[in-house]
């Protein structure tokens, strides 16, 4: 194995920030995956819980992790604390409805950023399991769980692929060529310098906002490495829903002027005309569906027959997360207005 070229003092200490909420059915997977790595390093595990009125803290304090109990009810800001009592060489937000897939997913991940310092941040793909819910296996055929509405507005991990490497694959970002990836694993005195040297919203960390940072800064090669994670996304659909249109109402539109990755910019003709374009190939329907049928003919399970309800479902669900929204309206009127009067 490729690990066997590393010694035992090679692989540094690792700290893994975790924010909850009302976790007690998710929150002991979670760590179970955590707790039994064979790590040679030592591991620690910051909780930090926004005011659970169930089992959580029970659960957690079964485990050997520092927890922090509050009434701030925001990830972003819970994942901020974490960093700043974390001490581990690595560090990296982990949500509670994720798990670890094998007792060598730190060694894995973590391989890249010892084997080649110009690396910046690690990540993997989401699994697709049959233990999943329908809605969740679906999402999960995409590496980064993206929906049809999600896919149509970013670019996924093999476009940006550059090198094979033992473990890994080599990944080059740029500038509006940056996957959306989340769970990213950096090295901790990497994250310090960006914070000290970038101004974020409040001083919240949004996982997918480090990655374009980083880049802005110079910082643009990263490591693929295609062990996974379980990401227990949605129990059905009606979930799915009111988590897209709460990002809508509580991230996207509040934070949009502030953040360092966008899906799409309300100033840029290209960005409008290609929303114009999905909102009728989404309601039109057949090409999704065909997509459906193509994708279900290649990997054979049938989730992905729900392609089109899929697609147009969450796409009008969005729309109408706008529309409600005196913030998404008013973005709604500069588009317009922009397309209409912009030469």
């Amino acid at each position: 194995m490729f690990h066997l070229r590393c010694q035992a003092s090679d692989w540094p200490n690792v700290s893994i920030g975790i924010p909850t909420l009302n976790s007690e059915h998710r929150l002991p997977r979670c760590l179970h995956s955590i707790f039994t790595q064979s790590y040679p390093a030592n591991i620690e595990v910051i909780v930090v819980d926004g005011g659970s009125t169930d089992r959580t803290s029970d659960i957690a304090r079964r485990f050997p992790l520092e927890f922090i109990e509050g009434e701030v009810r925001n990830p972003e800001l819970a994942k901020l604390t974490a960093f700043q009592k974390s001490s581990g060489d690595i560090f990296f937000y982990l949500d509670d409805d994720n798990e670890l897939t094998s007792s060598q997913w730190l060694k894995s991940m973590i391989y890249p950023l010892v084997d080649d310092s110009t690396i910046t941040g690690s990540f993997t793909h989401h699994l697709a399991t049959r233990q999943d819910s329908a809605i969740t296996r679906y999402l999960s055929y995409d590496k980064l769980q993206r929906d049809p509405l999600l896919q149509h507005f970013s670019i996924g991990i093999e476009a940006t692929f550059i090198a094979e490497n033992t473990g890994y694959t080599l990944c080059q970002f740029s500038l509006g060529r940056i996957p959306p990836v989340g769970l990213v694993l950096y090295r901790r005195k990497d994250l310090t310098s960006l914070l000290e040297s970038e101004e974020f919203d409040e001083r919240r960390i949004f996982d997918i906002d480090l990655p374009s940072a980083f880049v802005a800064h110079g910082r643009t090669r990263f490591a693929y490495v295609p062990v996974g994670v379980r990401h227990l996304h949605a129990n059905h659909m009606l979930t799915l829903i009111k988590k897209r249109v709460r990002n809508v109402n509580s991230i996207f539109l509040p934070t949009y002027s502030k953040r360092k990755f966008v899906w799409f910019s309300a100033n840029d003709t290209k960005a409008l005309a290609r929303i114009l374009k999905w909102l009728y190939l989404a309601n039109l329907i057949v090409p999704l569906t065909v997509s459906g049928i193509k994708k279900y003919i290649h990997n054979k399970d049938r989730v992905l027959l729900l392609e089109p309800f899929v697609g147009v479902v969450l796409t009008d669900a969005v729309l109408l997360a706008f529309i409600f929204d005196q913030e998404g309206r008013k973005m709604i009127a500069k588009a317009l207005t922009t397309m209409l009067f912009r030469r």
